[in-house]
Protein backbone atom coordinates (compact mmCIF):
# COMPACT_ATOMS: atom_id res chain seq x y z
CA UNK A 1 0.00 0.00 0.00
CA UNK A 2 1.03 3.60 -0.98
CA UNK A 3 1.97 6.35 1.25
CA UNK A 4 0.96 8.65 -0.96
CA UNK A 5 -1.83 10.23 0.95
CA UNK A 6 1.07 11.21 3.42
CA UNK A 7 3.59 12.14 1.06
CA UNK A 8 1.92 13.35 -1.56
CA UNK A 9 3.97 11.62 -3.81
CA UNK A 10 3.46 8.01 -5.96
CA UNK A 11 6.89 6.28 -6.04
CA UNK A 12 6.43 3.18 -7.91
CA UNK A 13 9.75 0.68 -8.18
CA UNK A 14 9.52 -2.35 -10.46
CA UNK A 15 5.97 -2.76 -9.38
CA UNK A 16 3.62 -4.64 -10.89
CA UNK A 17 0.76 -2.61 -13.01
CA UNK A 18 -2.30 -4.07 -11.26
CA UNK A 19 -0.45 -2.59 -8.12
CA UNK A 20 0.35 0.51 -9.76
CA UNK A 21 -3.16 0.66 -11.08
CA UNK A 22 -4.92 0.44 -7.71
CA UNK A 23 -2.63 2.56 -5.83
CA UNK A 24 -3.20 5.32 -8.68
CA UNK A 25 -7.14 4.70 -7.92
CA UNK A 26 -6.64 5.03 -4.40
CA UNK A 27 -4.96 8.32 -4.13
CA UNK A 28 -7.31 9.88 -6.31
CA UNK A 29 -10.18 8.52 -5.74
CA UNK A 30 -11.41 6.98 -8.92
CA UNK A 31 -12.06 3.90 -10.10
CA UNK A 32 -9.10 2.36 -12.41
CA UNK A 33 -9.58 -1.04 -13.66
CA UNK A 34 -7.75 -3.11 -16.09
CA UNK A 35 -9.37 -5.12 -18.90
CA UNK A 36 -9.92 -8.81 -17.72
CA UNK A 37 -7.86 -9.94 -21.09
CA UNK A 38 -4.93 -8.40 -19.83
CA UNK A 39 -5.04 -10.24 -16.25
CA UNK A 40 -1.45 -11.99 -16.56
CA UNK A 41 -0.04 -9.36 -18.21
CA UNK A 42 -1.00 -6.81 -15.14
CA UNK A 43 1.17 -9.40 -12.65
CA UNK A 44 4.24 -8.95 -15.55
CA UNK A 45 4.14 -5.39 -16.69
CA UNK A 46 6.44 -3.65 -14.09
CA UNK A 47 6.09 0.36 -13.67
CA UNK A 48 9.26 2.47 -12.18
CA UNK A 49 8.06 5.62 -11.44
CA UNK A 50 7.20 9.29 -9.60
CA UNK A 51 4.71 11.48 -9.54
CA UNK A 52 4.50 14.25 -7.48
CA UNK A 53 1.27 16.65 -7.32
CA UNK A 54 0.49 15.58 -10.83
CA UNK A 55 -2.87 15.45 -12.10
CA UNK A 56 -4.55 12.37 -12.62
CA UNK A 57 -4.92 12.56 -16.28
CA UNK A 58 -0.76 12.92 -16.45
CA UNK A 59 -0.03 10.41 -14.37
CA UNK A 60 -2.04 7.99 -16.94
CA UNK A 61 -0.69 9.18 -19.88
CA UNK A 62 2.56 8.41 -18.36
CA UNK A 63 2.19 5.33 -17.50
CA UNK A 64 0.15 4.67 -20.81
CA UNK A 65 3.28 5.44 -22.15
CA UNK A 66 5.45 3.13 -20.07
CA UNK A 67 3.56 0.38 -20.78
CA UNK A 68 2.42 0.49 -24.11
CA UNK A 69 -1.20 0.00 -22.95
CA UNK A 70 -4.17 2.78 -23.69
CA UNK A 71 -6.73 3.82 -20.82
CA UNK A 72 -10.45 4.88 -21.90
CA UNK A 73 -13.01 6.42 -19.21
CA UNK A 74 -16.53 4.27 -18.77
CA UNK A 75 -18.83 5.93 -16.97
CA UNK A 76 -16.56 6.94 -14.22
CA UNK A 77 -13.94 4.56 -14.02
CA UNK A 78 -10.75 4.47 -16.36
CA UNK A 79 -9.99 1.20 -18.14
CA UNK A 80 -6.57 0.41 -19.13
CA UNK A 81 -6.72 -1.71 -22.35
CA UNK A 82 -4.12 -2.93 -25.13
CA UNK A 83 -5.38 -1.07 -28.06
Amino acid sequence: MSLAWKTDVLDFKNQPLSDVAADIADYYQTAIVIDPALAEKAMTTRVTARFEHQPLKEVLEEVRLMTGLSTRKEKDTFVFYIP
